[in-house]
């Protein structure tokens, strides 16, 4: 498995711990509507990173076709839209606890900012002999 993908999934681990770790917590402040608004909004912000993450790497990516990538571009433009719509439809129509959604879906946030500082780059930095001389 390549170095992104294994970013990711590092990520997208570090998420679902975390939203194991919330889910308590969640619970004690609101009971089970908070626990489900949290869980919920776990699974959503995972499944945006994803969606997100695979999106972009075909926009990036060096060996797609120009008429791809934009199509992969609008495909983005419409994952934020539908995003929008099942938090909509999550807090106002089914009328999931907000607090706990945004604090499920917060984590994905956190596992980033975790992500980020805990998976090795593989930049290795070398001490010049010749510099500490001088």
């Amino acid at each position: 498995m390549n170095s992104k993908n294994s970013f990711v999934r590092s990520v997208l681990v570090t998420n679902v711990i975390l939203v194991i770790m919330v889910a308590p917590v969640a619970w004690w402040i609101g009971g089970i509507p908070v626990l489900l608004g949290a869980l919920l909004g776990g699974m959503v912000g995972m499944m945006n990173l994803y969606a997100m993450s695979w999106l972009l790497r075909r926009i990036i990516g060096s060996d797609t076709a120009t008429e791809s990538k934009t199509r992969y571009a609008v495909m983005l433009a419409g994952k934020f839209l539908a995003v929008l719509a099942v938090i909509l439809i999550a807090v106002v129509v089914i009328g999931l606890d907000a607090l706990g959604f945004l604090l499920g879906l917060s984590t994905t946030v956190v596992s980033l900012f975790v992500g980020g500082f805990a998976y090795p780059t593989g930049v290795e930095v070398s001490e010049n002999k010749e510099s500490e001389q001088t």
